[in-house]
């Protein structure tokens, strides 16, 4: 709830009851995906706010503040994750397939503690 997404296009504009983003990672390819709940005759500014945020995401350096408090929300949701066994099952599983190197949640952790702006 407090992604720039939701902020720009519920919060601010009122263009959505909710937005959100998620990513999808196979051997060769992935996506990156946006989703919001958007009345149809307001589609059209709904799309142009989440187009012009990506925008301001691939041209503008990430604030520190927000660095920090994105790897803390990371950290949290895998901490959370290890929590149910289909979780835990799917990532070790993904690693193995995908990058046939596998990481413990230690090890995840401290490389998310290592991104810097």
């Amino acid at each position: 709830m407090s992604s720039r997404l939701f902020i720009q296009v519920r919060e601010r504009r009122g263009l959505a009851y909710y937005v959100r983003s998620d990513t999808n990672e196979y051997a060769e390819v992935g996506n990156f995906v946006s989703q919001a709940g958007v009345d149809l005759k307001r589609i059209d500014d709904a799309i142009k706010v989440i187009l012009n945020e990506y925008q301001v995401i691939k041209n503008t350096q990430v604030k520190v503040e927000e660095l920090i408090k994105a790897k803390e929300f990371i950290k949290g949701r895998l901490i959370l994750d290890l929590e149910d066994s289909m979780d835990v099952a799917a990532l070790y599983g993904i690693q193995a397939l995908l990058q046939k190197k596998i990481w413990t949640p230690a090890e995840i952790i401290r490389n998310i503690d290592n991104v810097h702006c």
